[in-house]
């Protein structure tokens, strides 16, 4: 409790200094609504800074679906070469006959070093569940490099896939643009829910990386092939 309350504090205390730099974004759960408060300033997950983050949405009760602090974000470092958020809520869930949730999501990532390496998006639904005539989905639409080339992703409860991803050619910057629905048909017994879903972007090496490691296996190759005249 203490960790999170923390990286809280020191998201806010960005969110309200204009000039202040990025910092990285909290390791534990933070509130959607810290994120979206940080602007254009945003935070920084990896080599990349998620910034520009928005919520609009509606339901079946005339209501506009879970508020921004009640979807967490958590960064996703499992793979330093395919950083991303993992998003979570319990409000993304309904049931009986004809209820809805229809949320939009947006956010933009960017390289820090301006150099066109994002080349790759993917997007996953991890925690979800459907029963009756219930359904859970999300389809994206992601804005390459400032446009007007764009790609789509889609993730569905009905058969799958649970998983999508798309390669590009490398930008340094998206922009994405994400739709989440679970929604109940006519019977009483219909239920849907996400629970949660992550989106990642990998990238290229950058040149000097690549040098780097061609200089290594070179070097490796040299000495081999002394070992082997010995």
């Amino acid at each position: 409790m203490r960790q999170k309350f923390l990286g809280v504090l020191a998201l806010a205390a960005i969110g309200t200094a204009a000039s202040a730099s990025p910092l990285p974004c909290p390791v534990v759960g933070t509130g959607m609504d810290v994120y979206i408060a940080l602007g254009t300033t945003g935070c920084i997950i990896s080599d990349k800074l998620f910034y520009s983050f928005s919520l609009a949405g509606s339901d079946s009760t005339g209501g506009s679906g879970p508020a921004a602090s009640a979807i967490t974000l958590t960064p996703d470092l499992a793979d330093p070469n395919n950083p991303g958020i993992l998003f979570s809520s319990s409000g993304w869930s309904v049931s009986g006959a004809g209820a809805f949730i229809d949320s939009t999501i947006g956010f933009k990532v960017k390289t820090l070093n301006g150099q066109p390496l994002i080349d790759d998006a993917g997007l996953g639904l991890i925690s979800f569940a459907t029963g009756g005539g219930g359904e859970a989905n999300i389809a994206e639409t992601i804005v390459l490099g400032g446009g007007p080339a764009f790609t789509t992703l889609s993730v569905d409860s009905a058969g799958g896939p649970f998983t999508d991803h798309k390669n590009f050619a490398p930008v340094s910057s998206v922009n994405v643009s994400k739709d989440l629905l679970v929604a109940t048909g006519s019977g009483s017994d219909d239920r849907a829910r996400i629970s949660s879903f992550s989106e990642n972007f990998s990238e290229v090496p950058e040149p000097v990386t690549v040098a780097l490691i061609g200089s290594a296996l070179f070097g490796l190759g040299l000495v081999r092939r002394r070992a082997v005249r010995r």
